[in-house]
Protein backbone atom coordinates (compact mmCIF):
# COMPACT_ATOMS: atom_id res chain seq x y z
CA UNK A 1 0.00 0.00 0.00
CA UNK A 2 1.42 2.90 -0.84
CA UNK A 3 1.17 6.80 1.21
CA UNK A 4 1.17 8.79 -2.40
CA UNK A 5 -2.31 10.35 -4.04
CA UNK A 6 -2.73 9.97 -6.94
CA UNK A 7 -2.39 13.21 -8.98
CA UNK A 8 -5.83 14.39 -9.97
CA UNK A 9 -6.51 15.76 -13.48
CA UNK A 10 -8.71 18.57 -14.39
CA UNK A 11 -12.23 18.35 -15.57
CA UNK A 12 -15.50 16.32 -14.68
CA UNK A 13 -14.87 12.96 -16.46
CA UNK A 14 -18.25 11.61 -14.72
CA UNK A 15 -21.00 14.05 -15.94
CA UNK A 16 -21.60 17.96 -17.37
CA UNK A 17 -22.39 19.40 -14.02
CA UNK A 18 -24.72 21.74 -13.43
CA UNK A 19 -24.97 24.49 -16.46
CA UNK A 20 -23.94 27.91 -16.04
CA UNK A 21 -26.68 30.46 -14.37
CA UNK A 22 -28.37 27.39 -12.72
CA UNK A 23 -28.81 28.29 -8.99
CA UNK A 24 -27.54 26.05 -6.17
CA UNK A 25 -30.44 24.44 -3.84
CA UNK A 26 -30.05 27.13 -1.34
CA UNK A 27 -30.08 29.80 -3.56
CA UNK A 28 -33.41 28.43 -4.57
CA UNK A 29 -34.87 27.94 -1.16
CA UNK A 30 -33.27 31.66 -0.31
CA UNK A 31 -35.82 32.70 -2.72
CA UNK A 32 -38.69 30.62 -1.88
CA UNK A 33 -38.30 31.86 1.69
CA UNK A 34 -38.04 35.83 0.22
CA UNK A 35 -41.22 35.61 -1.90
CA UNK A 36 -43.44 33.66 0.50
CA UNK A 37 -42.15 35.30 3.59
CA UNK A 38 -45.23 37.65 4.62
CA UNK A 39 -47.17 33.81 4.20
CA UNK A 40 -44.93 32.60 6.47
CA UNK A 41 -44.87 34.86 9.20
CA UNK A 42 -48.92 35.01 9.34
CA UNK A 43 -48.48 31.24 9.88
CA UNK A 44 -45.98 31.47 12.36
CA UNK A 45 -48.56 34.04 14.23
CA UNK A 46 -51.32 32.15 13.86
CA UNK A 47 -49.69 29.06 15.32
CA UNK A 48 -47.82 31.61 18.46
CA UNK A 49 -51.19 32.81 19.16
CA UNK A 50 -53.13 29.48 19.48
CA UNK A 51 -50.11 28.48 21.80
CA UNK A 52 -48.04 26.59 20.17
CA UNK A 53 -44.78 27.36 22.60
CA UNK A 54 -41.82 26.24 19.77
CA UNK A 55 -44.20 29.28 17.54
CA UNK A 56 -43.76 31.37 20.40
CA UNK A 57 -40.32 31.27 21.09
CA UNK A 58 -39.20 31.24 17.91
CA UNK A 59 -41.22 34.67 17.33
CA UNK A 60 -39.79 36.19 20.74
CA UNK A 61 -36.24 34.94 19.74
CA UNK A 62 -36.28 36.22 16.10
CA UNK A 63 -38.70 38.91 16.88
CA UNK A 64 -37.18 40.73 19.44
CA UNK A 65 -33.01 41.39 18.92
CA UNK A 66 -30.95 40.50 22.12
CA UNK A 67 -28.76 43.34 23.55
CA UNK A 68 -25.05 43.09 21.68
CA UNK A 69 -22.08 44.11 23.65
CA UNK A 70 -20.70 46.99 23.39
CA UNK A 71 -24.00 48.91 22.46
CA UNK A 72 -23.99 52.62 23.79
CA UNK A 73 -25.10 53.50 26.66
CA UNK A 74 -26.83 57.37 27.53
CA UNK A 75 -26.67 57.93 30.98
CA UNK A 76 -27.36 60.85 33.04
CA UNK A 77 -24.96 60.14 35.97
CA UNK A 78 -23.63 62.77 38.38
CA UNK A 79 -20.34 64.18 37.32
CA UNK A 80 -17.84 62.66 39.95
CA UNK A 81 -15.51 65.43 41.25
CA UNK A 82 -15.31 64.11 45.12
CA UNK A 83 -15.84 61.33 46.92
CA UNK A 84 -19.44 62.19 48.08
CA UNK A 85 -20.36 62.43 44.25
CA UNK A 86 -18.66 58.84 43.52
CA UNK A 87 -21.72 57.72 46.24
CA UNK A 88 -24.15 59.63 44.40
CA UNK A 89 -23.19 58.21 40.98
CA UNK A 90 -23.58 54.84 42.60
CA UNK A 91 -26.99 55.41 43.62
CA UNK A 92 -27.81 56.86 40.30
CA UNK A 93 -26.11 53.36 38.81
CA UNK A 94 -28.39 51.22 40.99
CA UNK A 95 -31.43 53.61 40.25
CA UNK A 96 -31.01 52.76 36.39
CA UNK A 97 -30.68 49.39 37.23
CA UNK A 98 -34.12 48.75 39.21
CA UNK A 99 -35.72 50.64 36.31
CA UNK A 100 -34.37 48.42 33.67
CA UNK A 101 -33.13 51.41 32.13
CA UNK A 102 -29.71 49.40 31.90
CA UNK A 103 -28.49 45.49 32.18
CA UNK A 104 -26.55 44.22 35.00
CA UNK A 105 -23.37 43.57 33.17
CA UNK A 106 -23.57 47.34 31.60
CA UNK A 107 -23.99 48.61 35.55
CA UNK A 108 -21.23 46.79 36.60
CA UNK A 109 -18.91 48.57 33.90
CA UNK A 110 -20.39 51.85 35.20
CA UNK A 111 -19.35 50.65 38.80
CA UNK A 112 -16.07 49.99 37.25
CA UNK A 113 -16.05 53.69 35.68
CA UNK A 114 -16.86 55.22 39.02
CA UNK A 115 -13.90 53.03 41.10
CA UNK A 116 -11.50 54.27 38.49
CA UNK A 117 -12.80 57.49 39.11
CA UNK A 118 -12.51 57.12 42.72
CA UNK A 119 -9.13 55.53 42.73
CA UNK A 120 -8.03 58.99 40.86
CA UNK A 121 -9.78 61.32 43.08
CA UNK A 122 -8.41 59.79 46.10
CA UNK A 123 -4.94 59.65 44.95
CA UNK A 124 -5.46 63.18 43.75
CA UNK A 125 -6.40 64.12 47.58
CA UNK A 126 -3.57 62.05 49.04
CA UNK A 127 -1.05 63.01 46.79
CA UNK A 128 -0.10 66.47 47.78
CA UNK A 129 -0.47 65.48 51.82
CA UNK A 130 2.32 62.77 51.11
CA UNK A 131 4.54 65.63 49.38
CA UNK A 132 3.84 67.97 52.71
CA UNK A 133 5.06 64.60 54.90
CA UNK A 134 7.84 63.84 52.55
CA UNK A 135 9.22 67.69 52.25
CA UNK A 136 9.22 67.84 56.50
CA UNK A 137 10.80 64.63 56.67
CA UNK A 138 13.73 66.13 54.84
CA UNK A 139 13.96 68.84 56.65
CA UNK A 140 13.82 67.52 59.74
CA UNK A 141 16.67 65.15 58.78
Amino acid sequence: MSNERPILQNGNKIGNGRSKGTPNKKTEFFHFISDNMQSLLKLQMKSALGGDLDSQRFLINKGIPTPKPGRFVKTYLHEIKTIEDVAIAQREVVNALSNAEITIEEAEKLFEIIAQQQNTITTLEILPRLLTVEEALKQKA
